[in-house]
């Protein structure tokens, strides 16, 4: 059914986890009973707390992004089988031509994220930095015709879930430059949704000897 708390469904279940967790250790005053520190949600004093962000919110500029994309489809846009990603929404102006990390996340369901809305990257192994794009341009794609004549260069084909519905809109992020991190791809610590599947993600910042 509907919730009327944010966050994803993963989330809300994760939080209700932790609420029993917090009254099981409340009633036998025991610390052992609380749930561990890694299933709490961790951001930096710099991380603005506020999910949804306009297309023209100025962190667009002045931040590093993420876009969340499913296995096997993260890998066919970076090996460049897939020129063209589609989206239920535009992408931010300020992004184009700006580099994105891509975040493969596991295999689900159509049009529904299968992360947090908040996480860090090093507890949560649902999702990997693969590598990298830069869009040229946004196409918003005005019927199914024109819809179909691109599926070579999206991928989406009409029985998907992706495909086109009727009174949807859809629109067309299309690919400049990629890349694919075979080895060391760049470590992050903190990832906040901005925008649908569009995060802010924050370098880990490495810890001063003593």
């Amino acid at each position: 059914g509907f919730s009327p708390m944010a966050g994803s469904p993963l989330e809300l279940v994760r939080i209700a986890g932790n609420l029993r967790k917090f009254g099981a250790a409340f009633l036998s005053r025991n610390k052992s009973d609380l749930p561990p520190r890694k299933s709490l949600p961790i951001l930096s004093s710099t991380a603005d707390e506020s999910h949804s962000k306009s297309l023209d919110w100025p962190g667009w500029n002045a931040h590093t992004f993420g876009l969340e994309m499913q296995d096997p489809w993260a890998h066919k846009l970076l090996l460049g089988e897939k020129t063209i990603e589609t989206r239920a929404y535009n992408l931010p102006t300020a992004l184009i031509g700006k580099k994105i990390e891509i975040l493969q996340s596991m295999k689900g369901i159509a049009g529904v994220s299968a992360i947090e809305d908040r996480f860090d990257f090093g507890n949560d192994t649902k999702v990997k930095v693969v590598g990298w794009c830069t869009f040229k341009n946004v196409l918003k794609y005005k019927d199914e015709v024109l819809f179909a004549a691109d599926e070579e260069k999206h991928l989406v084909n009409s029985a998907s879930g992706f495909g086109w519905k009727d009174g949807k809109e859809i629109y067309g992020w299309i690919v400049d430059e990629c890349g694919l991190y075979k080895q060391h791809p760049p470590s992050y610590s903190i990832a906040v949704r901005r925008m649908r599947s569009l995060f802010q993600i924050e370098r880990k910042v490495p810890q001063k000897k003593n």
